[in-house]
């Protein structure tokens, strides 16, 4: 069975409401092959859907497999700052310190306001 295709259902499932079953049809499409883009995305919504459905170890363990599988990820800023609520919420010490550790060493520097020239 095609992976867009599960994930179209899995789609259609969400926008009923019907939470469980989109969540359980978003995690099956990841099992069918899909091409690398649909496997991001396919992490993506599994994790965001789990943030909402539970549990939040599930969801959690989709963004890290996503940032595993794809370490130079263009948004990995985002992807901590996703976690690290689902890291406290799990009260998980060492994960709620590499999210925060993650999201100091990703954030730009703060523009200073010195003139140029001047220190």
């Amino acid at each position: 069975q095609s992976a867009v295709l599960t994930e179209k259902l899995a789609d259609l499932y969400w926008a009923k409401r019907n939470l469980g079953d989109s969540v359980d049809t978003t995690e099956t499409a990841l099992k069918r092959g899909p091409s690398p883009q649909q496997r991001i995305r396919l992490l993506m919504k599994c994790a965001e859907r789990r943030s909402v459905y539970g549990p939040d170890a599930k969801a959690y363990a989709h963004y890290e497999t996503l940032l595993k599988e794809n370490p130079d990820y263009p948004d990995a800023l985002k992807v901590y700052r996703l976690m690290l609520p689902l890291a406290q919420r799990m009260n998980n010490a060492a994960a709620i310190e590499q999210c925060q550790k993650e999201i100091k060493r990703l954030s730009p520097l703060p523009a200073t306001n010195a003139p140029a020239g001047k220190p």
